[in-house]
């Protein structure tokens, strides 16, 4: 069973890995071989030092130690033992101050190996489109590309590499065992190993389902604490914050039990090489009375096999944790091999940049959900001018937002086709189409930062033109809210930007797209909560930008649309009337 969980978590191993990850793999490799050659040199200077001292004539009778004896000089066998004591003890420092060099890089590049799994798997995150993250819960995706690359590294790889090192380890004691003496290598082999793979088979499926309950529980803890967070003013007008609370700790103390019961199986494993090693010492004692009739055979033997348990015995109970821990832990590869055949493309390098000089137009646009039979949108056509402002009407569920979607990028029309100035937006110049955009919705996205940084999202400090910010500033008239501030650019907005009101953070998103040098700017029902004051600050803003951006602007409110020159009415996903702002308040009076 060990054995195909070994070759199954390598060839899973390999198929998460990125190219650049091989040469850090060989290199942790080469390492653990490395650190395991010590080990086991560490292992056999111990034992002949002991025989020495406990029988100082093999000074005198064997070559290579007496030549050692005679070269430095020594006169003493004793004084020589002293010296032999001092040379494995600082053998044994140096083994141990390279086994912490090489811990602290096998940590080092496996950290590495997990983050840059965690960043491409959020790249592919990022490759999909909106109904991925509409579908998907934001506390399994945050978990996924942060904690589960995390378990992969600590509960697979280095378990892997763990297992392989004290394998090797285990394998060049076992043939100096054979090669002393058959018999206590045939008692270890009938003992030892039955009882490894009992304890491995007695401990792995509730290691997997505590591993498993684990990850839920995880999730869970997260979903609540976020929930209590973003929810606090409902929950608490509601006085529902008990709930949250029990529901945290709830989760918290199941997890703690899960825990508990990996960190005790673990422990368990330990128990049971305890014991099995006790068995084994009174085993060979007995193999080893029965056989010299001697003291110093027995003890010799004995010794013999006391320095070999004292590697080999710690090292079983290390494979079969590490083994625990790569059988509980399987489930990480489902998750890191989501959508592993997909493409991540740098759409920077991709794409070049798009120029609008005439016109944008939609061309025969349908949609239809994959889980549904309903279609959408249905052969939606319109041509808008550059400089022109069309606003967009209609009940829920008429299509504005997929519609809105598709023109963004992020829904890919099952007909149809987008040409900007007669250029066919697709694939390929997507990202080029998106840097001409400034997308304005109801709840804009705020950075946790202060205002330049939510102007100029993206950019490094030192390379934001701030002459630029206070244009976009004027532009949506901030300009004297922000100069009135003590921190002024400086000003730190809150979480989601919570020091700011409805309409200031409008005037944000207007102010970031006109950094970003957005030609045409998208408002999706922007002016829908604000009153009336704030919608009309939001509007004059809009008519600043007249002329001057392409402007589509989508809204409840009729007043929002007073600057259109048209407006389209949907109604299932089609265009049901075209009219002007004249003729709309005309037409619903």
């Amino acid at each position: 069973m060990s054995k195909n969980i070994i070759f199954s978590t390598i060839k899973g191993i390999k198929n998460i890995l990125l190219p650049n990850h091989k040469r850090l793999v060989i290199i942790l490799f080469l390492l653990v071989f490395v650190g395991a050659i010590f080990e086991v040199i560490g292992l056999a200077l111990v034992l002949p030092v002991i025989n020495i001292a406990i029988h100082p004539s093999i000074v005198e009778n064997n070559q290579i130690i007496h030549f050692l004896f005679s070269i430095f000089g020594f006169e003493s066998p004793k004084n020589f033992t002293f010296f032999l004591f001092f040379l494995v003890l600082f053998f044994f420092v140096l083994k141990n101050v390279l086994s912490l060099f090489i811990s602290y890089y096998q940590n080092y590049y496996t950290s590495i190996i997990g983050g840059e799994i965690g960043h491409n798997l959020f790249k592919r995150y990022y490759n999909r489109d909106i109904r991925f993250f509409n579908n998907l819960n934001s506390f399994e995706l945050l978990r996924n590309v942060t904690s589960i690359p995390n378990d992969f590294v600590s509960n697979i790889l280095i378990p892997l590499i763990l297992f392989f090192n004290e394998s090797l380890v285990v394998l060049i004691i076992s043939v100096t065992v054979a090669i002393y003496n058959y018999q206590i290598f045939l008692l270890l082999l009938v003992t030892i190993i039955p009882s490894f793979f009992f304890i491995f088979k007695y401990t792995k499926t509730k290691i997997v389902q505590s591993s498993l309950n684990r990850k839920e529980e995880y999730l869970q803890i997260n979903k609540r604490a976020g929930d209590s967070i973003n929810g606090y003013i409902d929950i608490k007008l509601l006085n529902k914050q008990q709930y949250f609370f029990d529901e945290y700790l709830h989760n918290q103390q199941k997890m703690a039990k899960s825990n508990a019961t990996i960190f005790s199986i673990n422990q368990t494993s330990s128990k049971a090489i305890e014991i099995v090693s006790i068995l084994c010492i009174f085993l060979v004692l007995t193999i080893a009375m029965l056989k010299y009739n001697n003291q110093q055979g027995l003890l010799n033997i004995m010794t013999f096999f006391l320095v070999a348990s004292y590697r080999l015995l710690p090292s079983l109970n290390k494979m079969i944790i590490s083994l625990n821990n790569i059988k509980g832990f399987q489930y990480v590869f489902g998750i890191l091999n989501e959508f592993k055949d997909d493409i991540v493309v740098d759409e920077k390098l991709e794409n070049s940049p798009l120029k609008f000089s005439e016109n944008l137009e939609l061309n025969n646009l349908s949609f239809r959900y994959e889980t549904g039979n309903k279609t959408i949108l249905k052969n939606f056509s319109f041509t808008i001018n550059k400089g022109e402002t069309i606003g967009i009407i209609g009940v829920s569920g008429s299509g504005k937002t997929t519609l809105i979607n598709i023109i963004l990028g992020f829904l890919k029309p099952i007909e149809g086709n987008i040409k900007l100035d007669n250029q066919l937006i697709d694939s390929s110049n997507l990202a080029g189409w998106r840097n001409l955009i400034g997308y304005v919705k109801q709840n804009v996205f705020i950075l946790d930062g202060n205002i330049w940084q939510n102007i100029a999202i993206g950019v490094d400090e030192k390379d934001v033109d701030f002459e630029k910010i206070n244009k976009a500033l004027q532009t949506t008239k901030m300009d004297t809210f922000v100069n009135n501030l003590s921190d002024g650019l400086n000003t730190h907005i809150g979480q989601q930007g919570s020091k700011l009101s409805g309409g200031q953070k409008q005037r944000i998103a207007i102010a970031r797209a006109l950094y970003h040098d957005a030609q045409i700017l998208v408002f999706d029902e922007a002016t829908s909560a604000l009153d009336n004051e704030t919608e009309k600050e939001i509007t004059d803003a809009i008519e600043n930008l007249l002329g001057s951006k392409t402007m589509i602007i989508v809204a409840h409110r009729y007043s929002t649309l007073k600057n259109c020159s048209k407006i389209i009415e949907m109604k299932d996903g089609k265009i049901e009337n075209i009219l002007t702002y004249q003729q709309l308040i005309e037409s619903k009076l």
